[in-house]
C-alpha cells in the first residue's frame, strides 16, 4: 500500500512537469502574435521600435473610458440649484383630490361577484371591479368592508366603506 502511494506521488509530480511544459510552450507562441494598443489622440506616444509586434491605433475618445483623475468626487451631487428647485415648487403646486363624491348606497353578492351601488346627488351608480365613473374616478377594488376608487387625474385612491360581507 506504501509503494502505490510512493509511485502514485511521482507520477502526479512527472504529470505537473509536464502541464508547466506545455503552458511555457503557449506563452512562446503567444508572444510572436501581434498586439494592437488603443491610444488617445491627446496623448503622448511612446516610441515602440524594439517591440515589432505593437501596433499602435488612435481610437476615437468615444470607445475609450475617461481618464482617471486623483481628485475625488462626491457621487451624491445634486446637479439642481435651489433656486431651480424652488421654481419649480412654485410652478406645480401640489393638487388635492376632490372629495369622494359618492354614498354608498347597497350591494349585492352574485356568485361571488359582488355588485355595489353608489349614489351621486341626483345619479344612480351599479359598479363592479374596474369600471370607470364620470370619466375621473375609477372602481379599482371591492374587498368588503372597503371598496377603492381611484381619483384618475391624480392616480389617487379612496376608500369608501361598504360594510361587511353578509
Amino acid at each position: 500500500m506504501q509503494m502505490i502511494k510512493k509511485n502514485m506521488l511521482w507520477i502526479l509530480l512527472l504529470l505537473t512537469l509536464a502541464a508547466s511544459f506545455y503552458v511555457s510552450q503557449q506563452e512562446n507562441t503567444a508572444e510572436n502574435d501581434d498586439v494592437i494598443v488603443l491610444t488617445r489622440a491627446d496623448t503622448k506616444q511612446s516610441n515602440h521600435g524594439e517591440n515589432s509586434h505593437i501596433k499602435q491605433i488612435q481610437a476615437s475618445p468615444q470607445i475609450l473610458r475617461p481618464q482617471l483623475t486623483d481628485q475625488p468626487k462626491n457621487i451624491f451631487t445634486v446637479f439642481i440649484t435651489q433656486a431651480e428647485l424652488n421654481q419649480k415648487n412654485l410652478e406645480t403646486p401640489v393638487e388635492a383630490p376632490p372629495a369622494n363624491p359618492f354614498i354608498f348606497a347597497g350591494k349585492l353578492v352574485d356568485n361571488g361577484k359582488i355588485m355595489v351601488f353608489l349614489m351621486n346627488a341626483e345619479k344612480n351608480y351599479s359598479v363592479v371591479t374596474g369600471d370607470i365613473l364620470e370619466e375621473v374616478w375609477q372602481v379599482r377594488s371591492i374587498v368588503p368592508p372597503m371598496m377603492t376608487i381611484r381619483y384618475l387625474p391624480l392616480k389617487i385612491d379612496t376608500q369608501l366603506p361598504i360594510g361587511a360581507l353578509s
